[in-house]
């Protein structure tokens, strides 16, 4: 801005200062102020600092509670002035006794009229900055602050709210989800756990609306702390002005950006520690070292800590029925403690199995640090049946991981380790979620169908128009990774796992009966159930737990009839008694469709056989398989069902395989002519990609993986960069844990043989890269590339040679939705300063492919 546009900028403002003027009938009295209004008198006061002003002041609304008067808030309008504030309070609608049904209470539009009215006085002082307005309300009074913020937008620059928060459809009092994401005022959120009065859920409920919308917040809670108490918590006090100060312009007066402040989000159940002097403050990255390993984190040392004692106290915390529970474990994949909650029923029998169902939650507040040391789960109110004999878990799914990558394989760890706790059987597990969990509920059910009895995505966050880019638009090495992650893919795979669609009537999710239909199509069962005139966030008004009895109802099949099945990765290649070995073509879509017939017909209905009908004849039993891209593939006949003394002979594809070389596993090869023969183990020729070994990179975040930096000076820089990158893209998306990181002179024997290797660096810089590039593609080995292979030492685990910034460049566009970007690499890719100008995938022997 130039000198001359500041100063006609300052003169204009300084304009508008003077010439406003007091409300008509403003009447000033020492420290109160009264004002006519209608057919009564608005009484209110007005404390101004006692130290001569030094330049225009900021200054503060009190909002008091129901029963409260602006008199009362004397005290803290004092604190405010000490600290250089103009402070404000005008008596509400809901002041003295008796007004609790009062039509006007709380967030009414009379109430927001006198807040305004406020505003109106301020703007008529002098001493008062106009983009320097802030805003404090408890209770009833916080209330009303959510409500003057959501049609103000632009009124004040922060607010500070204890004991607030918004309903999803609220009858009166308090501002609905819906009128909340109109918020873009930052907010202080502070909450007693204890509250009875203005319930937590509530203001977390904000909290996820705020978050959504994108508006700055940190939200904190105090164990303990009933409704009055938060106003006497030291630590909540201690936030609000330091919270003010970060905010010093409204958003209508400033000149300068408040976007950064979406990292400020922090969410807490309890008050976090001071930060060390002289290191980096919670939420920046940094280097803590444990054992002789590097970790990656954007925890604090006493973060850090407190996630190890947390783990350590895990270990001796007993199962109590009836309560809900943190849990904690350590994820094999790099080593971090992460939670979930559980939940065991009351009356809970160790000695009995049990039902399990995961409940996966929506997209959270994008917070770097104290995410797992706070997160308390989803709770009991909106989620868990309590009369139910079901035990419940909330997976944190890595945070905001869309349950992709590292994110599914967190699920997957919190169901091994609750299996560990209690006994659940195989064929009892069963999935839902809401909004990002419907997302996930549907994405993980369908890749491990044989997994799930149910998946129940309630108002999930699937099926829009700007969730994935156009695959058409996108380039063709990145389509492939997107086809497991696009719901209507995995249409098939639903064959046989019950769908149970629920649909917030005026929520996010509209194309529930598309989701349903394409089940049905594929032979499933599916069912959509609408709720009308629910919002997205409805839990908290009609609880989540009311599907539970429907989601738990019918057990996992272990031996369907038939079994439908798409991948187009040998990560996802089980379906029941099928499993694909080898794929034609890598990265190219693989469908199966097997069906047995053991000739047996149903029994009659009774009606039927009381008319005297005659049950058909049996017929010969039949085995049938038809393939599309699968080169290999085992059939677990014994696991269908089948028995050797009624062998059918398999019709596959156009091949015909005899009953007599049949057996309870048959291991099958597809020749180069189409024709398919028995073999004697799975058809996967040495070397070639695997179940378990076939890429592409982001692969290998997904199991036990050690990042490993070369000798050059930059080779840690760009490990750093790109591991930063993957943690925290620029999106909402974010993965908490500490990925582990090595020099390559400190990696041992056991590293190589337990974990997936990520090389950073060159051949020129990299002793690891050195030794293996002999057996690595050679024309990879020099440029700026990234690609992966299995490690020429260790055949079961990858490496991944990276020796370039790719995820940390935002320029080469590797973005779609909410899909994180690491699981948008291919195999491999290569990268010039105009951006990607080569990338793709291994053929199945990890070669490059012929052009």
């Amino acid at each position: 801005m130039t000198l001359r546009l500041r100063l006609f900028t300052g003169f204009l403002l300084l304009a508008t200062v003077l010439s406003a003027a007091l409300p008509t009938g403003f009447q000033r009295d020492g420290d109160t102020w009264t004002l006519p209004w209608g057919d009564t008198t608005l009484q209110g006061i007005l404390i101004e600092p006692s130290a001569p002003a030094d330049g225009p002041r900021p200054a503060v609304l009190l909002s008091h509670g129901l029963g409260g008067s602006a008199a009362n808030q004397r005290h803290r309008a004092q604190q405010f002035a000490d600290a250089g504030y103009v402070a404000i309070a005008v008596d509400y609608a809901h002041a003295g006794p008796g007004q609790m049904r009062n039509p006007d209470n709380a967030a009414s539009p009379e109430n927001i009229r006198r807040a305004k009215a406020c505003f109106d006085i301020l703007a008529a002082l002098p001493d008062v900055a106009p983009e320097r307005r802030y805003a404090w309300g408890f209770s009833m009074g916080a209330i009303l602050t959510c409500g003057l913020v959501a049609e103000h937008p632009d009124l004040v620059a922060a607010a500070a709210i204890m004991a607030g928060g918004i309903q999803e459809n609220p009858e009166r009092l308090y501002i609905s989800a819906e009128q909340a994401r109109h918020i873009r005022t930052p907010m202080l959120i502070l909450h007693g756990e204890a509250d009875t009065r203005v319930l937590p859920e509530w203001s977390a409920l904000l909290a996820e609306v705020l978050a959504e919308v994108g508006t700055p917040y940190e939200r904190y809670t105090y164990p303990g702390v009933n409704h009055p108490g938060i106003l006497r918590e030291a630590d909540a006090n201690d936030r609000i002005l330091p919270w003010f100060a970060r905010f010093p312009a409204a958003a209508s007066a400033s000149t300068s950006s408040t976007t950064t402040t979406s990292a400020a989000s922090a969410p807490s159940s309890r008050p976090r520690a001071a930060a060390e002097p002289d290191t980096p403050m919670p939420g920046e990255s940094r280097v803590i070292t444990r054992d002789g390993v590097d970790y990656l984190t954007y925890e604090s040392e006493a973060g850090f800590a407190e996630l190890e004692r947390l783990l350590a106290a895990d270990a001796t915390t007993p199962l109590t029925p009836g309560e809900y529970q943190m849990r904690y474990f350590r994820s094999a994949a790099d080593g971090s403690v992460q939670p979930y909650g559980l939940w065991v029923p009351p009356g809970y029998d160790p000695a009995k199995p049990y039902d399990l169902l995961i409940q996966l939650h929506g997209i959270g507040p994008k917070t770097l640090a104290d995410r797992r040391q706070t997160w308390t789960g989803q709770g009991v109110t909106a989620w868990i049946d309590t009369d139910d004999p079901t035990v419940v878990i909330h997976p944190f799914g890595r945070g905001n991981s869309f349950y992709q990558g590292i994110g599914e394989t967190d699920v997957l760890e919190a169901i091994a380790d609750t299996r560990r706790r209690v006994s659940i059987p195989d064929d009892r597990i069963f999935i839902m979620g809401h909004s990002m969990g419907g997302a996930g509920a549907w994405m993980v059910g369908l890749h491990y169908p044989d997994r799930f009895g149910s998946i129940t995505p309630i108002d999930a966050a699937m099926g829009f128009d700007d969730e994935l880019a156009d695959p058409t638009a996108l380039p063709a090495w990145m389509r492939p990774q997107l086809v497991m992650f696009s719901q209507e893919n995995l249409f098939p795979n639903a064959r046989n796992v019950l769908v149970y669609l629920k649909n917030a009537g005026a929520g996010i999710q509209t194309d529930s009966t598309f989701f349903m239909d394409g089940v049905v199509a594929a032979g499933g069962f599916a069912t959509t159930e609408f709720f009308p005139g629910k919002g997205h966030y409805w839990a908290r008004e009609l609880s989540h737990a009311m599907f539970t009895a429907q989601a738990t109802q019918v057990p996992t099949p272990t031996a369907p009839p038939e079994v439908k099945f798409m991948t187009n990765t040998l990560r996802y290649h089980r379906a029941y008694w099928v499993d694909i070995d080898q794929l034609s073509a890598p990265a190219t879509v693989a469908t199966i469709t097997a069906t047995h017939d053991n000739g047996i017909p149903p029994p009659l209905p009774p009606a039927a056989r009381r008319r005297g009908i005659k049950p058909p004849a049996p017929t010969p039993p039949t085995l049938n398989v038809t393939t599309a891209n699968i080169a290999a593939l085992t059939l677990h006949l014994a696991d269908a069902g089948i028995t050797a003394d009624a062998m059918p002979a398999l019709a596959i594809d156009d091949s015909v395989i005899p009953a007599e070389q049949l057996s309870a596993i048959v291991h099958l090869t597809r020749d180069a002519a189409g024709a398919w023969s028995t073999v004697s183990a799975p058809a996967i020729p040495a070397g070639a990609k695997r179940p378990g070994l076939q890429g592409p990179v982001g692969d290998a975040f997904t199991r036990p993986f050690l990042a490993v930096y070369g000798d050059a000076p930059g080779d840690r820089a760009l490990a750093i960069a790109e591991l930063d990158a993957i943690r925290n893209p620029p999106t909402r998306l974010v993965i908490h844990g500490e990925f582990p990181l090595k020099p390559a002179a400190a990696v041992t024997a056991e590293d190589i043989a337990t974990k997936d290797l990520i090389l950073f660096g060159s051949v020129d810089s990299h002793p690891l890269l050195r030794r293996y590039a002999p057996q690595l593609p050679r024309e990879l080995l020099t440029g700026d590339t990234v690609f992966i292979q299995p490690n020429p030492e260790s055949p079961d685990h990858y490496v991944v040679v990276w020796q370039t910034a790719v995820l940390s460049r935002p320029d080469l566009g590797l973005r779609a939705g909410y899909i994180q970007p690491v699981n948008l690499l291919p195999d491999f890719i290569r990268v010039q300063d105009a951006g990607i100008v080569e990338a793709g995938h291994f053929t199945n022997q990890w070669t490059l492919p012929q052009p």
